[in-house]
């Protein structure tokens, strides 16, 4: 039943996968990958205790099993639980694998929200280090510059990411931002248009349409 599960969640079928993960368990209650898979979907559905739930069994019945940890992480992160969610991504680099570039970019990410900056840096730096086409390191260490207000260095991490994704409309958005606070109004206005115009869900509208008006009526 792993199969037809990964078949569903890959569709967004979230409920009807768990159905078919919950089958798997009940054939080998020791099958790891169907707690993971489980988890997986119901943190998709907004269930995050109880996916936490689920990787802490697949951990259980698998304790190299780092994509497990590093979810479990990530989960604890979206709870405000940073100092756990820091222990398992430790527990990843110090334990399994010293440059696993999710848990390097996800422990930096969860530093800066703790707002331990020099960790988050150091984890940041080192993600890139050893993955230098990792995306989102680039993304959650241009955030990072933000906010210790480093707009150029913000700037420079954006503009790489606009390289490795040509879509990502964070990315413009982003740099736009950095831009703007350093009054660079034009290059800004760019930016926000740019990222107004990849942004499917239109939600970048709502942030940015009202001062890409005002720089418009302003003349840049």
């Amino acid at each position: 039943m792993i199969a037809p599960g990964h078949a569903k969640a890959s569709a967004n079928d979230l409920k009807g996968a768990i159905a078919d993960y919950n089958e798997a368990i009940k054939l080998d209650p020791n099958l790891a990958i169907a707690y993971y898979n489980r988890g997986f979907c119901l943190k998709g559905l907004g269930k995050v205790s109880e996916a936490i739930v689920d990787y802490s069994e697949a951990i259980r019945l698998n304790p190299k099993y780092k994509e497990a940890v590093n979810s479990r992480g990530v989960a604890k992160n979206s709870l405000d639980d940073y100092e756990s969610a820091i222990a398992d991504f430790t527990f990843i680099i110090r334990g399994i694998d010293s440059i696993y570039k999710y848990a390097l970019s996800n422990r930096g990410w969860t530093y800066m929200q703790a707002n331990k900056y020099l960790e988050a840096i150091h984890d940041l730096n080192s993600c890139i280090r050893s993955n230098p086409r990792y995306p989102p390191a680039y993304l959650n260490r241009g955030f990072l510059m933000i906010r210790l207000h480093a707009y150029e260095n913000s700037i420079l991490d954006f503009t790489i990411l606009t390289l490795l994704e040509p879509n990502n409309s964070s990315a413009y958005a982003n740099r736009g931002f950095a831009k703007y606070n350093l009054k660079r109004y034009s290059e800004a206005l760019e930016d926000f248009s740019k990222a107004i115009s990849l942004d499917e869900k239109k939600r970048l509208r709502l942030q940015y349409g009202s001062i890409c008006k005002l720089l418009h009526a302003r003349g840049n």
